[in-house]
């Protein structure tokens, strides 16, 4: 049975990412074509990107040109590096986007030296006291990317009461955990019933690199858990909106 729910991707990289490929304009016509009614461009930033503001009136542009077909907002992706939850990214670089999607790529080396030399355990602490940091300060990020990728690349897993207590905070806080059926993360077994039990924010996003991925990612999908996902797009959407009305003011 296809998904009735309302289709919103807020995690689409184009090739203003060094790793992305799609251009600005096909992500937004594909992503119509697939009948998404909201979505959300984010590209990586490193310390203080250049071409932030080219990019952005380049998506004000594609806004104005779409704006009976679909809703656009600018997001920046950010690399959390260390236990503090900080963010590799200058703070001024924060706010020439619609929202901030803090993302774990990797484990600092330190801890990948202490897992390699027996103690695994040592990716789980850092994960969780750097994603109880983000949730206790709130505010510089919206969204947390791909949440458990550096567990599951490790095979780890977190205490089922411990994530519990994390997605209750990232309620409180008004951020979002984002969920990647599509790349296999997060994998952690529990994460879905989690979801559905706890009025927790989680959201479905592709993490599309290029146009193909988009595609992937919503070509005969019918895998949304909608109990689980559509509060959380719903609810970050309306949060989208208010950001990018006082932004752009």
């Amino acid at each position: 049975m296809r998904c009735s729910m309302e289709k919103m991707d807020f995690h689409i990289h184009s090739d203003y990412s060094d790793d992305g490929s799609a251009s600005l304009e096909d992500i937004v016509t594909e992503a119509i074509r697939w009948g998404l009614v909201a979505i959300g461009i984010v590209d990586h930033v490193r310390g203080d990107a250049a071409w932030l503001e080219e990019r952005e009136a380049r998506i004000s542009g594609l806004r104005k040109k779409y704006a009976d077909d679909i809703a656009i907002f600018s997001g920046i992706e950010v690399k959390v590096v260390d236990d503090q939850g900080t963010l590799e990214v200058e703070d001024r670089a924060l706010h020439k986007a619609d929202y901030v999607v803090a993302s774990f790529h990797g484990t600092p080396e330190h801890v990948s030296r202490q897992s390699a030399n027996g103690d695994h355990t040592a990716v789980v602490r850092w994960w969780c006291d750097s994603m109880l940091k983000l949730l206790e300060e709130g505010g510089r990020a919206q969204i947390i990317g791909h949440p458990d990728r550096v567990l599951n690349a490790s095979r780890l897993t977190v205490d089922p009461e411990k994530f519990g207590q994390l997605l209750e905070m990232a309620t409180k806080s008004r951020m979002f955990l984002e969920w990647n059926p599509v790349t296999t993360y997060p994998a952690q077994p529990f994460v879905q019933e989690l979801g559905k039990k706890a009025s927790a924010n989680i959201i479905y996003a592709s993490d599309a690199h290029t146009i193909g991925e988009l595609a992937d990612a919503y070509r005969g999908h019918t895998s949304f858990e909608e109990g689980m996902v559509e509060r959380g797009n719903a609810a970050l959407l309306a949060l989208l909106k208010s950001r990018q009305a006082t932004r752009l003011r």
